[in-house]
Formats: C-alpha cells, structure tokens, sequence
C-alpha cells in the first residue's frame, strides 16, 4: 500500500535513451579532448572548445533529425 503511493507522488522520469547517452559521453570527451588539443596543436582553449560545440552540435543535429524522419507525416510541426 505504502509502496504504491509512493510510486503515484513521485514525478515521471524522464526516458534514458541511447542517443541521450551518446550525447553524454561525446560532450565529456569533447570536453576533456580541449587541454589534448591545446598541448598538440598549441591552439587557444576557447577554439577547442568552439570546435567541441561544433561537433555536438552536428551529432545533435543529425540525431534529431533522424528521429524526425521516422515519424509519420501528420504529427511533424513544420512551421
């Protein structure tokens, strides 16, 4: 009983999906790849870091826009 109105107060969790995860894991690496980038190339900080938003942006991107082209016709919002 007790268990049960827990489960019913509690907020939905929001779906852990596989690209969510990916994007995760990509924006540490890219995050981490910055200092790496700076000692090999001896390019300034911030342009590594531009240079990581910029590819989590493209893999953002393309992962939205793959989910949008499996959706049928009628429930895509295209304004």
């Amino acid at each position: 009983q007790r268990q049960h109105q827990q489960q019913q107060t509690c907020p939905a969790l929001p779906e852990v999906t596989r690209s969510k995860v990916l994007v995760l894991i990509l924006g540490v690496v890219c995050i981490l790849m910055v200092p790496v980038l700076k000692m090999t190339t001896g390019l300034p900080p911030y342009l590594g870091m531009l240079l990581a938003l910029g590819i989590l942006w493209f893999v953002t991107d393309s992962t939205a826009f793959h989910s949008l082209a499996h959706l049928p016709r009628e429930e895509v919002d295209v304004e």
